[in-house]
This record gives structure tokens, sequence and C-alpha cells, in this order.
């Protein structure tokens, strides 16, 4: 969707651009648990054990280790907030490995997340997240935190507003660059738009609080996207901004992505997600700047119960 999501209610995936977002059932007068489940990252980290600290130990305590890779996060909620933890999370790299999955650099490249979304009312909800986070930038691994601050208020269901501010540790101020757009120290806000059923249209605006200077990135971008999900257990998404360059250079970014077979629509009506959740996701995104055509393909397999 562009990246303009900052006034989208999704459940862990929130953590990245809006903590007031973060939201999961839609029945709130019952305690709420769910667990998801990442089938892949333990077949990689067991085939590829010396990228996940795997290769030393035996048997039951190899195969103990490996499965700690399975659970990707866990989320709760009560009547008054929604709680959740992201483990192992991988950034995005340009990875040339020549395979299909790998886990070299994983360690270095990875941070994990925990999440606080208060309902103060049907129209008004707050949000704190924070991670801890190791990056690798030209052979040199970094750690440091990031903690953001968020707000989404819905007058009605045709619209909602979002509006967070994020701050890096000095050693991490610029991992999120790249994709997300996201300065140090800046304020971003986001609409969401619902004029039919099964149809959303989002528009965010990066970095408000921002100057153009070349250290902080921090020229306004306009972020755009949509979202079908008319089509039982299909969901369609599409997105475009244009990143700012050197000079008076651009890059333009568009995204695609499905989602199959809606999990949501098997579960009981009390204990539903109050949005998709897709089984296979899978996205692509054209990055074309001034000298080459970038091409980054996301696939996503995922269990939430």
């Amino acid at each position: 969707m562009g990246g303009a999501v900052t006034a989208v209610e999704d459940d862990i995936g929130a953590i990245s651009f809006n903590p007031a977002t973060f939201s999961l059932s839609e029945n709130n007068s019952k305690l709420f648990f769910s667990f998801h489940l990442n089938p892949i990252l333990p077949i990689v980290a067991s085939r590829q054990r010396e990228f996940f600290g795997l290769d030393q130990g035996k048997g039951f305590d190899r195969v103990i280790n490996t499965l700690k890779y399975l659970f990707k996060s866990i989320t709760f909620r009560t009547n008054v907030f929604d709680i959740g933890f992201l483990f192992n999370e991988e950034m995005f790299l340009q990875k040339d490995t020549g395979r299909f999955f790998s886990g070299r650099e994983f360690f270095d490249n990875n941070y994990n997340s925990a999440v606080v979304n208060v309902r103060l009312s049907s129209q008004v909800n707050i949000g704190i997240s924070g991670s801890i986070i190791r990056n690798r930038v030209d052979n040199k691994v970094e750690e440091g935190g990031e903690i953001s601050y968020g707000i989404l208020v819905k007058p009605n269901n045709k619209y909602q507003i979002g509006i967070m501010f994020i701050d890096f540790a000095d050693r991490v101020k610029n991992f999120r660059r790249r994709f997300d757009r996201l300065a140090d120290e800046s304020l971003n806000a986001g609409l969401a738009f619902f004029p039919w059923r099964g149809f959303s249209f989002t528009f965010d605006v990066r970095n408000l609080t921002e100057s153009s200077s070349e250290e902080t990135f921090g020229l306004q971008e306009f972020h755009s996207g949509f979202e079908i999900t008319r089509i039982k257990h299909l969901s369609v998404r599409g997105g475009y901004y244009r990143e700012k360059l050197k000079g008076n250079n651009y890059s333009n970014i568009y995204s695609a992505g499905v989602g199959l077979i809606d999990l949501n629509r098997l579960r009981s009506t009390g204990t539903r997600y109050n949005h998709p959740v897709p089984f296979l996701s899978y996205t692509i995104l054209f990055e074309y700047t001034p000298d080459k055509l970038f091409k980054w393909h996301f696939l996503t397999i995922g269990f939430r119960i």
C-alpha cells in the first residue's frame, strides 16, 4: 500500500507504523489471546544452522533451539488495551546468495518489539511501542533502540486519522530510511478512507516536522495505497510513492500484492480479528531509480491461532 498505513488498523504489523492502530478482535468484551507461527523460519534455521546460532549442541537441545523460531508473535486483548510481542523480525536487505531462502546475516539485521494500545473510547486509541535493533552497515554491526507513540481517531465508519512520532537511538537512526522513509524524531500522519464495503484508500505524509536537509532526508513525502477485500478469501493491495534523491532526482516506487485464504473467515463470530488474515501473501515492489530498476519480492506464509 505504498507504506500509507499510519491510519490502518492491523495486528502485530502495526508496530512498524503506528502503535495506536494495533488491534485484534471484533469483540471488546472478552479476553482474546493469539499467537502467530512462522513455519518457514525453523526449516531454514535447521538447514543453515551456522547463521542461526544452532551449529553447536546436539539432539534435543538443537531441536528446542530451532523451534524457538516458530513463534513469530504473541498478542492478547482485554476490554481496555491490546498488548503484543514480535520476535526475530528480519529487516529488508538486498541479498545475493544464490538461495531462495537464506539466513545469512540474520542476527546482524533483525529486531524484537513490544506494543501496547489503549482504547480511550470507541473513537480514540493511543499506543506506544519499542524495539531492540541490530543493524549491519558497511560491515559494522550497530545496536540500539526505537520508541514510537501514536494516536488513532475514528470519527465515523467512513474515515480515520492516524498520527505517529518516532525516535531512534543515534546508532540506528537511519535503519528504516530505505523502505519506510522514516526520519529520526519525525512526526508522520495518515488518512484512511472507506467509501464502500471492502474498499479502502489510504494517504500518508512522512516527516512532517523535518527539514529537507540531506542529513535528515526529511522532505515531506506523500504515500498512497488501496486495498480491496470484497471477494471472499482474496485481498488485493497496491501503492505508490516518490522518493526524493540528491539534487533534483527522484525514484518512483510502485507495489502490488495479493493475499489468499483469509483465516479470519474460518473463525467463529466472537473470535474474529477486525481485519483480513491471509494465510499466503505475496507482494512485488518496483523501484525505478534514475539509473536502474530494482525489483523486490516479499512472500509471507503464516498461521495465527
